[in-house]
């Protein structure tokens, strides 16, 4: 039986662990300060360990370092954990211990799969190489965030506080940090070239279309550059939710979405969506209900090189170029595209976010505005989700009961409702499971769960418990 150390400060975050992990198999060991973990892993050498990043009495960068220094717990790879995504991506790149890195607040799924990942590598002939096991969909460090080289380190401070002393000094801790941690890679991307030469192998890592846009704009950015006000990942808030809070506090300004291949940029004015922009036309042109043949090829060529460079939506420029002239007809096409374009990010388990409030729309936005209200948008983006897993790891299991939240009915007054999503809204009563609920509606079990699960993610519901057993009469 695996045999894991968690070092957290947190009751809570202690408890939901333990249960995760014993629920999965796993022998379970708490402690609740650095030093009570660090006598803990010398003594019983657990297969992992999980490190919350803040703890009381000794920063996580000096229990990696002391971990490290030890024969005895060297070998442990360790699982970092924090809300502070870009503090312990810089961790992950300067300790060798450290394996892979988590972000709260986590689904318990997340957890045991990040888990099984590190002990199944720890087990595996010739394991040394790190590959995270959102490798694949992790988020590629900012210029801000990007680790330096040894000796490096107040270079990069100055560059993340905003006071680079010069653009040179940003550019170098941007070429640090990629370049480093592409050599870190070295062992693991040996194994995968096989027989490919070393320069068609490698070339893309080095040469890749970001990365060089990083570079321009490191060598452009202001000494003083506008941090964003919120910021994230979807492994730790979702986007919904944020988008949610973003409508609640009337907020302005743009909140950007970034995915593998996309960038989609939600610009917002008093909490309502006015444009959503992407700079993907292929996918942002996926499933539009417009006749593309009939568009002269030009004018796409066009249309496709202005979204690609400047996020504009495609057919803003068909309609600049005179080629869309009914209003309602472009408004119903950035609505819809729009909707599909935040889909794409709400269920990439990878994408980053950022808001950066106030300051001038853009042109685009001012020009074909939409004025959606935040929460309608919302629900028509969760519309889009018909993923079963996605749904499932909201609603639970299908005898599960939920009920009203107190100011629900107040709630439900503001959004308009389709004819599935109100049939259970009329049903929920905090004695109906999802079953139930899906037999009195006449309702397939997984409409009834969609719609259920739409309705919690606007947080018009809240779970109840177990079903209430019915009543039954002597024969």
């Amino acid at each position: 039986m695996p045999r894991i150390l968690s070092i957290e400060d947190s009751l809570t975050i202690r408890t939901m662990v333990e249960t995760i992990l014993r629920t999965a198999g796993h022998e379970v060991l708490l402690a609740d300060c650095a030093v009570t973990g660090l006598e803990i892993a010398r003594a019983s050498k657990p297969d992992l360990i999980l490190l919350d990043f803040v703890l009381p009495d000794l920063p996580s960068p000096e229990v990696c370092r002391q971990l490290l220094a030890d024969p005895a717990t060297a070998d442990i790879p360790i699982l970092l954990i924090s809300t502070n995504g870009p503090a312990i991506r810089q961790l992950y790149a300067d300790s060798r211990n450290v394996r892979d890195y988590l972000t709260k607040p986590f689904q318990a799924r997340v957890l045991t799969s990040v888990v099984e990942h590190l002990l199944a590598k720890r087990a595996a002939p010739g394991d040394g190489a790190r590959e995270s096991v959102f490798a694949a969909a992790a988020p590629r460090p900012t210029p801000q965030a990007a680790a330096a080289a040894p000796g490096d380190a107040s270079v990069a401070g100055e560059a993340r506080a905003g006071d680079p002393g010069t653009r040179t000094m940003a550019l170098r801790t941007l070429l640090n940090g990629r370049f480093r941690g592409i050599a870190k890679m070295i062992p693991e991307l040996e194994r995968r070239r096989g027989p490919l030469p070393a320069e068609t192998f490698y070339l893309p890592f080095f040469l890749r279309n970001d990365l060089l846009a990083e570079i321009a704009a490191a060598t452009v950015q202001s000494t003083a550059p506008v941090q964003p006000q919120i910021s994230g990942t979807n492994a730790w808030v979702r986007v919904d939710s944020t988008l949610l809070h973003l409508g609640r506090t009337a907020a302005s300004g743009v909140f950007t979405l970034e995915m593998e291949g996309e960038v989609v940029t939600v610009s917002l004015s008093q909490g309502r969506v006015v444009m959503v922009g992407s700079t993907n036309p292929r996918a942002y042109c996926a499933g539009a209900a417009y006749n593309f043949r009939a568009v002269p090829t030009t004018a796409v060529a066009n249309a496709v090189s202005v979204q690609q460079r400047e996020g504009v939506p495609f057919f803003i420029t068909l309609c600049r170029l005179g080629l869309m002239p009914d209003p309602g007809v472009l408004e119903a096409l950035l609505r819809d595209q729009g909707t599909r374009a935040v889909q794409r990010a709400l269920i990439d388990a990878g994408t980053r976010y950022s808001f950066v409030a106030g300051g001038a729309l853009p042109e685009a936005a001012r020009q074909f505005p939409l004025s959606l209200e935040m929460r309608q948008f919302v629900l028509s983006v969760l519309r889009q989700v018909d993923d079963w897993l996605e749904i499932e790891s909201v609603t639970g299991s299908v005898e599960t009961v939920y009920a009203v939240v107190p100011d629900g009915a107040e709630q439900s007054a503001q959004v308009e409702l389709s004819a599935a999503e109100r049939a259970v809204w009329g049903l929920v009563d905090g004695q109906r499971s999802l079953q139930g609920i899906a037999a009195a509606a006449g309702q397939e079990l997984f409409c009834t769960c969609a719609a259920t699960y739409r309705l919690l993610r606007l947080g018009l519901l809240r779970a109840a418990g177990a079903p209430v057993a019915a009543a039954t009469t002597p024969d």
